[in-house]
């Protein structure tokens, strides 16, 4: 793996964040943590209707794909490092590329971007987080 400047906890910054699919959640975190290759992933977001969410996911990040378990949206994950600042996910079903996730850091490491893009019957969309180091 390469040296990894994802791994810790973020909280999103929504008056930063721009969707075009939804609207960004009034209040996130985002976790980032590493067991032995792999990274998991832990996202919680309260929605502009007050509701709260949780969703988690791990993958090891070499660029090959791999099986998702008990998820509605994907079957499975890819996971890889463009460079260090960049990290990229693809999730799939049934072969076809459903979303397409990019985190950029930023160069102080302590603001982290996500891009998430993907298609719906009303055509593609492509929503920006922005989330700021906690630690």
């Amino acid at each position: 793996m390469e040296p990894n400047h994802f791994l810790g906890s973020w909280e999103l910054d929504n008056q930063q964040s721009r969707y075009q699919l939804g609207e960004p959640p009034l209040m996130g975190t985002y976790q980032i943590v590493a067991e032995g290759d792999k990274l998991i992933f832990y996202m919680a977001w309260t929605a502009v209707n007050g509701n709260s969410h949780e969703a988690s996911y791990a993958g090891t990040p070499d660029g090959k794909d791999y099986a998702l378990e008990e998820t509605a949206v994907a079957d499975t994950v890819c996971l890889f490092f463009e460079d260090p600042l960049n990290l990229v996910s693809t999730a799939k079903r049934d072969g076809a590329l459903i979303l397409h996730a990019r985190r950029t850091l930023a160069d102080d490491l302590n603001t982290m971007t996500v891009i998430q893009s993907g298609h719906t019957e009303a055509g593609p969309y492509a929503n920006f987080s922005v989330y700021n180091r906690l630690i």
